[in-house]
């Protein structure tokens, strides 16, 4: 399904609840609580307060959140067309995502966190009934939007395990928890609720992406489709509960963000990247001769001649899809004096899938005498692996007010960046592998390996933010960031090649081993976007 296609799908299932919703927290703009009732249950509120709960019902409902779904679909919609050409499984063996993962049981920590606390006796927005009512038509709204999609886009896994990649069901319902969780105690209580059910929720999309389930598009709008699923499910209960089962009031105020000296954020993205590529100009050896890109070295049908450029035929290449990343910050800016100019730090890890074309994966060969053959000697297949950057910084903010609720926030950050190794083995390609004699003859080790070493660079940026201030002093950031890294990529190229005999099946004591080391420098270009859920102290 085309990117059109899918964008149609998705507003199908998303443009009314998402209009009902703008309409919902247009219908008023009354305050319903002072500040002595913050916080407060419903029953020591003022008399006021409790006269104007009809025409303030609409104005509590969503709780400032029917916005936040809107960046994440945006992001992830953005992030599907990056990965048109990675629709192939990973063949790494150690990508593959077998059993139970820290994932599966972290997806409900959001709801299990709220239940376990209203067991517990402490007191949240929503009586029992109210409260199981809002969270049912959550799930349940979650659960209808996701399989529709799913049905809908058949996205292949990066795994290649299964078409039912877009959206991502685990962070779907990881985010219904959350935004759950947030409603009923981190709007009412603390706002450090809302902290850690978002922080359970976007350690589990970067999980999903870890283990190779989703692309970063799909962790994206599952995020938005749980936080809106669960606006629907707390407005469809207020409708029908009307104002029984409210046994804590939300407070009616947003904090004044220039007022507040500290800001802590969990910030979850796609990542479009750049610079990670093998096309500098290289050396080959023995010949001396220098060619753009790295070469690897061709069979050839007599092997004890010597190597001359000549045997330069085919282009290693490396292709990176959209990154998914996971980050936070904390920024403190000097309220009584300045508040427009602060400082701050921010630590952040990438990961993107990374394709390397034109390296083989040996399966046989046709003698000493005869060319290797398309089908039984050699497959050109493709080697995958996960790009892993993990960055921290630190630099100056700027924040300019754009309302009392609202400001607009840049910054430049400067700090070290860690970018994890890669090895990449060649596996025979899709079509090869699905038969039975070449899947049996396969030797890992007798395949092309490129492996990159590790580093770690120097690097610097700078970003522009949106920030909200929310109700029970959360917000909510849009960003977009660009981080720029100069570094080099060394490494080895592992190349194998027939010597004389008769077996069918090559071993790996059957095959030459060539070498070839190289350095090639590298400019790393970043530009991360996505939304990010905090509070303000």
């Amino acid at each position: 399904m085309t990117a059109a296609r899918a964008a149609a799908v998705l507003a199908a299932f998303l443009l009314l609840p998402a209009s009902a919703s703008a309409a919902v927290l247009s219908a008023s703009s009354c305050a319903c609580l002072d500040d002595s009732c913050r916080y407060a249950s419903a029953d020591s509120c003022s008399v006021r307060c409790i006269s104007d709960t009809t025409s303030c019902r609409s104005r509590r409902t969503l709780d400032g959140a029917s916005l936040l779904p809107l960046p994440f679909f945006a992001a992830g919609l953005i992030a599907r067309t990056g990965h048109g050409d990675f629709n192939v499984p990973y063949s790494s063996a150690r990508s593959k995502n077998t059993g139970a993962t820290i994932d599966d049981c972290l997806r409900f920590g959001g709801i299990a966190t709220a239940t376990i606390l209203k067991a517990c006796g402490y007191e949240g927005r929503s009586g029992w009934g109210r409260y199981t009512a809002s969270a049912a038509f959550s799930y349940t709204a979650m659960a209808a939007t996701v399989v529709a999609l799913k049905h809908a886009v058949h996205e292949t896994r990066p795994d290649g395990s299964a078409d039912n990649s877009f959206p991502s069901g685990h962070t779907a319902v990881a985010f219904t928890g959350a935004a759950i969780l947030h409603k009923e105690y981190g709007t009412t209580r603390s706002p450090w609720f809302s902290v850690a059910g978002f922080g359970m929720a976007t350690a589990t999309g970067i999980l999903r992406a870890r283990h190779n389930r989703h692309w970063a598009s799909d962790i994206m709008v599952g995020a938005g489709v749980g936080i809106l699923s669960a606006d629907i499910g707390y407005l469809l209960a207020d409708a029908v509960f009307k104002e029984k089962g409210v046994t804590r009031r939300l407070p009616s105020y947003a904090p004044d963000l220039m007022q507040q000296p500290f800001a802590l954020s969990l910030s979850m993205g796609t990542t479009v990247l750049s610079g990670i590529d093998l096309q500098s100009a290289h050396t080959l050896t023995p010949s001396g001769e220098s060619y753009t890109g790295l070469h690897r070295l061709s069979d050839d049908a007599s092997p004890f001649l010597p190597e001359t450029a000549s045997a330069a035929a085919t282009d290693v290449q490396l292709s990176v899809a959209s990154a998914t990343h996971v980050g936070g910050e904390l920024s403190w800016f000097p309220v009584r004096s300045f508040p427009y100019i602060g400082t701050g730090i921010r630590v952040r890890l990438d990961i993107a899938p990374v394709i390397a074309d034109g390296l083989v994966a040996h399966t046989g060969h046709d003698g000493c005498n005869a060319p290797y053959s398309s089908t039984s000697s050699k497959n050109t297949g493709t080697a995958t692996d996960r790009l892993t950057l993990f960055s921290h910084d630190a630099g100056l903010f700027l924040r300019l007010p754009l309302g009392t609720h609202l400001a607009l926030g840049a910054k430049a950050m400067a700090g070290i960046q860690h970018r994890a190794a890669l090895h990449l083995i060649a596996q025979p390609s899709a079509a090869d592998a699905a038969s039975p004699s070449v899947s049996t003859a396969f030797n890992a080790e007798a395949a092309d390996r490129l492996d990159i070493s590790s580093t770690t660079n120097f690097h610097h940026g700078i970003g522009i933010s949106l920030t909200l201030g929310i109700r029970g002093g959360s917000s909510c950031t849009v960003y977009c960031d660009y981080d720029r890294t100069d570094s080099t990529l060394d490494g080895t190229l592992y190349t194998r090649s027939a010597i004389c005999g008769t077996s069918e099946t090559v071993s790996a004591a059957a095959l030459q081993q060539r070498t070839q080391s190289f350095t090639l420098p590298s400019t790393l270009h970043q530009v991360a976007v996505g939304v990010a859920m905090g509070i303000t102290f």
